[in-house]
């Protein structure tokens, strides 16, 4: 188990240009990295090979706005109406650029691609990124039942890919992420790339082999079936998303509930992750949709035999709800964490 001690002063680290500090950052992390025998989070051991990123360091006011974007706004990347994505891209920065893909939260059924966070949105600038947020298919009873989602997040990443020249991207850059429902569609791409593609695609994009560098998940549900025998609204939302006959999860096929979970599709090219929960979200639960997560990501990714400065899975709870915020996130760990993955240190 692995923990980083990381700087609260942002801007000695971290500034416009990523490239420029990526050689200093690399050093920050080998040398930050501790062993120690046993970690915990909430009263839980953190399995092997996690990094944990203390709560409490490196927030950032939640007054401290985004800088101005250029925004390209309502490109159509499919033939549904919902099928539209809006890029955030930094003024003045020419080349092609890396892609954080963005996938708005709303349990599935609700939401739009305009909602997009502060603590994702500042980053185009800080780290000459590109956001490309994504709408999708929302479910209702009966209407856009799974992969209905994952269907067209895969096109999206796909249309991307195929028209990065035109848009100055850079395909082999790209990190998927997501909040709450979109935090669950984020890391079952990245877990499953190309698995969940709509058999009418057309060829070019059915060409494609689309995979992501990296996945940022902030408080995204990944084990369904536990999910969905919460009380409330998480049983509604797991039935309408997977399309089961009742109006509770209980109703639904269980093989359809294991396949939109994240845990299964993990293997050894999993990507790295950076997995943010809220330890006081009483919806998504850290200890059935978050620790469990991380643990077996990491596993899958062997990060338990990894040297500290090459494990990719870092997991943070914040001392937040479900609306986490930079309020309450380690920004300093989430830009490092980025840093690297962009420079190729972590894979």
């Amino acid at each position: 188990m692995t923990a980083y001690d990381i700087d609260d002063d942002l801007d000695d680290r971290i500034g416009p240009s990523a490239m420029p500090i990526a050689i200093g950052l690399a050093l920050v992390l080998v040398v930050a990295a501790v062993v120690w025998a046993v970690v915990r989070v909430g009263g839980q051991t953190i399995p092997a090979g996690v990094v944990v990123v203390p709560a409490h360091h490196g927030t950032v006011p939640a007054t401290d706005t985004p800088a101005s974007t250029q925004v390209i706004a309502d490109l159509a990347y499919g033939p549904d109406p919902a099928q539209h994505l809006d890029i955030y891209r930094p003024p003045g920065v020419a080349g092609r650029l890396p892609i954080l893909v963005f996938l708005h939260s709303g349990g599935w059924i609700s939401g739009d691609r305009h909602q997009v966070p502060d603590f994702l949105l500042r980053e185009v600038t800080r780290l000459n990124v590109v956001l490309v947020s994504v709408g999708y298919r929302l479910s209702a009873p009966g209407v856009n039942p799974f992969p209905a989602a994952p269907d067209d997040v895969d096109r999206a990443v796909r249309w991307l890919t195929v028209n990065s020249a035109f848009l100055a991207l850079d395909p082999n850059r790209l990190i998927m992420t997501g909040t709450s429902a979109g935090g669950h569609l984020a890391a079952l791409d990245g877990a499953a790339p190309g698995k969940f593609r709509d058999p009418s695609l057309p060829a070019d994009l059915a060409a494609v082999r689309p995979r992501a560098i990296g996945v940022i998940d902030a408080v995204g549900p990944s084990d369904l079936l536990s999910f969905g025998r919460e009380k409330g609204l998480a049983t509604d939302m797991v039935s309408q998303f997977i399309g089961c006959t009742g109006t509770t999860a209980v109703s639904c096929d269980s093989a359809l509930v294991r396949d939109a979970s994240v845990a299964p599709h993990l293997g050894s090219s999993a990507p790295p992750a950076f997995l943010i929960y809220g330890s006081q979200d009483t919806l998504v639960r850290p200890s059935t949709q978050g620790l469990p997560l991380a643990g077996a990501w990491a596993l899958a990714r062997g990060d338990d035999t990894r040297p500290p400065a090459a494990r990719g899975v870092w997991y943070e709870e914040a001392d937040d709800g479900h609306n986490v915020s930079q309020a309450s996130i380690d920004m300093g760990a989430l830009e490092q964490w980025l840093t690297e993955v962009l420079a190729g240190r972590l894979r």
